[in-house]
């Protein structure tokens, strides 16, 4: 039986890379715009949604850092004799914060009961460090520059008296009203028994956030409220 001759499948061909496919069967000039507008739309939508999803790849807001003690800060004034015969160094510590202050972010008052937080705008340091710190010095300068050791005193002789303060509130309001409520305590520091006790409540006024540098600046000017009213309880020498 002869064989039966076979015939290849017919298959469409592709035109060769680089070359532009050859206008569509029964496709009029028309329709042949048509579709090139069809085409530089889509593009054109494409770009068009590129660019508005820029600006979240955008750089985020800066943050900016505050400290309590400005940049040209003139040093503690230096102890004359007579301001050594006051008597010796005073203890501070410990000083606390309410923990709602335990946050870089600056803390305002927006109502009774509600406090915000500063989005770009935060403490360079821990609050507590810095409070303590910036109440030393004050503390040295309305002595009279009367030394002031942070407690625990870390060598050398231990002071006889030290200040031990607690700040419960610590913010500005809508207003760059700012508030410093704290309790302070002069005890003996051997035995731990309270000289003199008080509550201080200071008001200084800065400016409406976002001017945070007013609102820093009021604090500083709230702790040194503070060190002038702890000051006057501090015995003056042994005994």
């Amino acid at each position: 039986m002869p064989a039966r001759a076979v015939t290849p499948a017919t298959t469409a061909a592709l035109p060769p890379r680089g070359v532009r496919a050859a206008p569509r069967r029964g496709e009029g000039p028309a329709a042949r715009q048509a579709r090139r507008s069809v085409t530089r739309l889509r593009a054109t939508l494409a770009v068009a949604a590129l660019a508005v999803g820029l600006p979240a790849c955008a750089p985020p807001h800066p943050t900016r850092f505050y400290t309590l003690e400005p940049a040209a800060a003139p040093g503690p004034p230096a102890a004359s004799p007579a301001a050594a015969a006051k008597g010796p160094p005073v203890g501070l510590g410990p000083v606390d914060l309410a923990a709602y202050l335990d946050r870089a972010e600056i803390v305002t008052r927006l109502g009774e009961h509600q406090v915000g937080m500063a989005e770009f705008d935060r403490w360079a340091e821990p609050l507590q460090g810095m409070v303590a710190g910036l109440l030393a010095d004050r503390l040295h300068a309305a002595l009279g520059g009367r030394g002031v050791v942070r407690l625990p005193a870390r060598g050398g002789a231990e002071p006889e008296y030290g200040v031990a303060v607690a700040v419960d509130r610590l913010d500005a309001d809508e207003t760059g009203r700012v508030v410093l409520d704290a309790r302070w305590r002069v005890y003996r520091v051997g035995d731990g028994r309270t000289v003199r006790s008080g509550r201080r409540v200071a008001v200084e006024q800065g400016a409406p956030p976002p001017d945070y540098p007013a609102v820093v600046a009021a604090v500083g000017r709230a702790v040194g409220d503070l060190a002038g009213a702890v000051a006057p309880a501090v015995p003056a020498g042994r005994g």
